[in-house]
């Protein structure tokens, strides 16, 4: 997989955990008012989840930024051996490509 690719990935993940999370705040929100035990239990759960749910979301973005800072200081270290690196998975690419044609 294209390191592109998956921080768009890692992204898109990162926002759908982050939607959910508000989406499931508000049904926090919306359930104060009921009192049944069952409904009581079922939104500590979810708090429970949603933390959790927070935690990671956090997790991700820090090797997402640690990944990519990593990346950017082997290229700035190494210029022209990227560059050759990235020459020839283009090559094969294209070997590969013309060859399914």
């Amino acid at each position: 997989m294209e390191l592109r690719s998956f921080n768009e990935s890692k992204a898109k993940l990162v926002e759908d955990l982050k939607l959910v999370a508000e989406d499931a705040e508000e049904l926090i929100r919306a359930t104060g008012g009921e009192v049944a035990e069952r409904t009581r239990q079922a939104r500590e759960r979810l708090r429970t989840v949603l933390e959790d749910c927070k935690e990671t979301c956090a997790e991700l973005e820090e090797q997402a930024e640690a990944g990519l800072r990593a990346a950017d200081q082997a290229i700035r270290e190494n210029p022209y051996r990227s560059i050759g690196v990235a020459a020839g998975v283009g090559f094969l690419v294209g070997v590969l490509l013309k060859r399914r044609s």
